[in-house]
């Protein structure tokens, strides 16, 4: 599955959430350039195998956060990444331009960051924090699993509070009670989405299209993948 957007590139807006970020966190050695962090989790949805790529805005360090290159290679790997792992990619800047569809990695940061020390970065004005909502912001956490949330609260970009909550804490509780019924129905359709998928075969081809608060699937001409010919064959039988 990918995701199409009328626009690749968008702003923050009136808000300070970026430039917050930017003057609270520092970067790893070696990661000074990126412009974002993503992280990949897999866990079971009720049943369902979920694979889940998200961003990350920063994390807590401490030596039993991160682990060392020897540690590393102790980390057990599972099969989705043992196959990727299969995948020749250079990982040495070219001196000629390069034909090859992979991108070139630059190796920098941390080796392993664990889980429970990721956390979301939020801003909110002294006029505004009234209308921040629980109920809309949880989901973004139960679903990647980001365990702090971290909200900076300012005056004209003044900065003076910040208000820190975990995932798994009692006020959480009730937020997660009320949000069950909307995880369950996200299940259901995602379930529903991989019915129709394995139903259409290898070749089918669909596009999920939300209009007017219904999401409505059809069958695209198209039969273009959204990975490389290279990748697909990883999951050949």
């Amino acid at each position: 599955m990918n995701r199409w957007e009328k626009r690749t590139k968008g702003s923050d807006g009136y808000g300070c959430g970026l430039n917050f970020e930017k003057k609270s966190t520092e970067h790893d050695p070696g990661c000074e350039e990126s412009t974002g962090h993503y992280r990949i989790i897999r866990y079971d949805m009720n049943g369902m195998d979920i694979l889940v790529r998200f961003d990350v805005n920063a994390c807590m360090i401490s030596p039993t956060s991160v682990s060392s290159p020897t540690s590393q290679a102790s980390l057990l790997i599972d099969d989705f990444t043992e196959r990727l792992a299969n995948v020749s990619i250079n990982t040495n800047a070219p001196s000629t331009p390069s034909t090859t569809s992979y991108p070139t990695v630059q190796r920098g940061g941390s080796w392993s960051v664990d889980q429970s020390s990721i956390m979301e970065l939020a801003t909110r004005s002294t006029s505004n924090v009234q209308y921040f909502s629980w109920e809309e912001a949880y989901p973004q956490l139960w679903l990647s699993q980001i365990q702090h949330h971290f909200m900076a609260i300012h005056y004209r970009g003044m900065f003076s509070t910040v208000r820190k909550e975990r995932l798994n804490s009692a006020r959480m509780q009730s937020v997660d009670a009320q949000a069950q019924w909307g995880f369950k129905r996200l299940r259901q359709v995602l379930e529903d989405i991989q019915t129709l998928v394995v139903g259409h075969g290898e070749t089918g081809r669909l596009s999920l299209v939300c209009e007017m608060g219904v999401l409505k699937v059809y069958e695209r001409e198209n039969t273009d993948s959204g990975l490389a010919d290279e990748a697909m064959r990883l999951f050949d039988a």
